[in-house]
């Protein structure tokens, strides 16, 4: 008579989520702008990693420090009665509350090497530019200081009229612009 065999597996173990890897500039990566944060990403291929909104802040500056070299500037900025603080990477901010970070913005010139979203949105897009059709479209309004629009979480500042003014700022999440 021939024995049966019985195999158990073991219950699967919860592995603690491994954080995304810390990658740099020498190894052919670039910042790229996202509207919940920042990501990264190697010419002609798609963002990987992404860091979020919601990390520490030396967790975002150790990240953005390795694609752009050190922070040439930090403080804290008192914006419509709440402080933030933040470290500025050449024309870009980082903006943190309560060692969070909770925002990004980018002012102009682009410079030689420009900090863009995956699908190429940058300091310097043309508003005809902005968007494509497999996406929703950004939405556009006049304010105080000039043509403001809303993509994908972003907010951006035009500069010039029409299809052919060119984004001036951008941002994302929690910033003081004064």
């Amino acid at each position: 008579m021939l024995a049966a065999l019985a195999v158990f597996a073991a219950p699967a173990v919860a592995q603690p989520a491994q954080p995304d890897p810390v990658v740099t500039a020498a190894q052919g990566y670039q910042l790229r702008l996202l509207g919940g944060g920042l990501t990264a990403g190697r010419r002609g291929l798609h963002s990987y990693p992404v860091f979020l909104f919601g990390i520490s802040r030396s967790e975002a500056i150790q990240r953005v420090a390795a694609l752009r070299g050190r922070a040439n500037g930090a403080g804290n900025s008192n914006c419509g009665g709440r402080t933030l603080n933040f470290a500025r990477f050449g024309t870009m901010t980082l903006w943190f509350r309560s060692n969070r970070w909770v925002g990004w913005s980018l002012t102009g010139p682009a410079g030689r090497r420009p900090i863009r979203t995956e699908d190429d949105l940058g300091i310097g897009t043309l508003r005809g530019e902005i968007g494509d059709a497999d996406r929703d479209q950004p939405v556009f309004r006049p304010t105080a200081r000039g043509t403001e629009f809303v993509f994908e979480d972003m907010h951006g500042l035009l500069a010039g009229r029409g299809r052919q003014a060119r984004v001036a700022a951008l941002w994302a999440g929690t910033t003081c612009r004064g």
